[in-house]
């Protein structure tokens, strides 16, 4: 089956869009060596939409075997919905938009060169329990403001929160209730954040993320995070900290304007095996050459994390300033050690 040029001019699923009939009616869709290509969804007048290629939500199951979700586009339709004068609303999820607590399960398919104004060039997840699953294949060549290839939120509204000691500022630090996503044996690469942060990957709020095997490769970002971008999102009385398990993952030749392979704050990290190597930190990819975070970390900057690293190889990375292989900064007291990777 191939879905191709299709247009949905006031909401999102440009190409496919899978919703639940009704609370208790969850659809379960399943495609094999689909292709779905150059389609567009533009947001309606509420500035909801994305998913150009394949939106699924409101529970509902979607399961890809194989096949190509390429060149679709998720924009904003400003001169539409803002001839008068109004604020954009940036759309996400270029190739697939996973939202409302739906899963998505993709085995061996191609993501790629897809596009969107907001958060997820290739796919978006978003919260309420929402999850991808994906095995094989690649995430490549896609771009979007942020989180080039791949952009995953969880809301302070599902937390988990691995221990009861406070934070130095008094706040507990929580990741994502829901079942983790999955990258296993996953190219993610030549992906763009091009204004910025998380070329590859952009982790924000209680979101938890477990990459086995595979790879981060010629990523790029504006500002943070060529390869991969953590950072909490703040709730009424924690701070919903992201958390990644990477278990025998190349990271290499990734780029950015500070942890050209990864950067992340206040977030839990475990990583094993796999190597690091070529990624850069790079004072040129910004004009403030005066921020204390350009040109540092090349292949990893952590700011208050908790980290553990084992068997890991850094090679041949280079940072404009300081840290070409690892930029430490700062420690919250009380912060727990990372989960074992088992609990992850």
């Amino acid at each position: 089956v191939t879905f191709a040029r299709n247009r949905a001019t006031a909401g999102g699923g440009g190409g496919v869009d899978v919703q639940a009939a009704e609370a208790a009616a969850a659809a379960d869709v399943t495609f094999e060596n689909v292709v779905v290509v150059n389609n567009t969804a533009e947001a309606d007048a509420a500035g909801a939409g994305g998913g150009a290629g394949v939106r699924v939500g409101g529970g509902s199951s979607l399961r890809l075997s194989g096949g190509r979700v390429a060149g679709n586009r998720a924009a904003w339709a400003t001169a539409r919905f803002c001839a008068g004068g109004c604020a954009p609303a940036p759309q996400d999820g270029g190739g697939l938009l996973i939202g409302g607590g739906a899963t998505a399960t993709v085995d061996g398919a191609a993501v790629e060169d897809n596009e969107c104004d907001g958060a997820g060039g290739g796919v978006r997840v978003g919260s309420g329990g929402s999850r991808l699953t994906m095995g094989g294949g690649s995430l490549s060549a896609n771009r979007a403001a942020e989180g080039g290839g791949l952009s995953a939120y969880e809301s302070p509204l599902f937390p988990r929160c691995y221990t009861a000691a406070a934070a130095s500022d008094g706040e507990a630090l929580c990741a994502a209730a829901a079942a983790p996503s999955t990258l296993v044996n996953v190219t993610v690469a030549a992906n763009t954040a091009g204004s910025g942060a998380g070329g590859g990957l952009l982790l924000e709020g209680g979101v938890s993320l477990e990459i086995v095997g595979g790879s981060l490769r010629d990523n790029s970002a504006a500002t943070e995070g060529g390869g991969a971008r953590l950072r909490p999102a703040e709730g009424a009385a924690a701070t919903y900290a992201p958390a990644l398990l990477v278990v025998g993952a190349s990271v290499v030749g990734n780029a950015a304007a500070a942890g050209g392979g990864l950067f992340a704050t206040e977030s839990y990290l475990n990583m094993s095996g796999g190597e690091w190597a070529r990624n850069v930190a790079n004072l040129a990819e910004v004009s403030d050459c005066e921020d204390v975070d350009v040109g540092t970390g090349a292949a990893l900057y952590l700011e208050r994390c908790a980290a553990a690293l084992s068997g890991i190889e850094i090679d041949a990375n280079v940072a404009a300033r300081g840290g070409g292989a690892l930029f430490s900064l700062g420690a919250v007291a009380g912060r727990p050690p990372p989960p074992p990777l088992a609990a992850m």
